[in-house]
This record gives structure tokens, sequence and C-alpha cells, in this order.
């Protein structure tokens, strides 16, 4: 029966291993909750921590292309000033 079970699990079928295994137990109940609330609280982590991420990027993204004109700018700057005299 164990066996069935962690072949279940790997499987990603974890309703029908938690159909297999006995639900009797008040500890084994208690840590079936833990587990699916641990399981929302990544899911709400890995949201939140991709959508800051892709705030960064946006931010880091508009930060390059103002450096990079403001460099642009500098050289044309430069290239005036030494071609002038």
């Amino acid at each position: 029966m164990d066996n069935k079970v962690l072949d279940l699990i790997k499987t990603s079928r974890d309703d029908d291993a938690k159909k297999c295994l006995p639900t009797s137990s008040p500890a084994l109940e208690k840590w079936f909750v833990t587990l699916e609330e641990l399981v929302q609280h990544q899911e709400e982590r890995s949201k939140f921590r991709y959508t800051e991420s892709m705030n960064d990027y946006k931010q880091t993204r508009v930060l390059m292309l103002v450096l990079g004109a403001l460099a642009v700018a500098l050289a044309f700057a430069v290239g005036f000033t030494l071609l002038a005299q």
C-alpha cells in the first residue's frame, strides 16, 4: 500500500493518494491541512515574487535606456567639442 501511495504522489495524483491513506488519525488529517496551507503560501509567494521581479526588470530596463541615451549624448558632446576646435 505504501508503494501505491508513493507512486500516486510521484505522478502528482495527491488526491488519490490521500484516499488510499487511512484518515482516521487526527494527526494525519492535521498534517494534510498544514501541507495544503503550505502549498497555498508557496503559490502566493511565487506570484508575489514574480510580480516583484517583473517590476524590478521594468525599472532596470528604463534605467539602462536612460543611461544609454546619456552615454550617446555625452559622446556626441565630446565629439562635437573636439571637432569644433
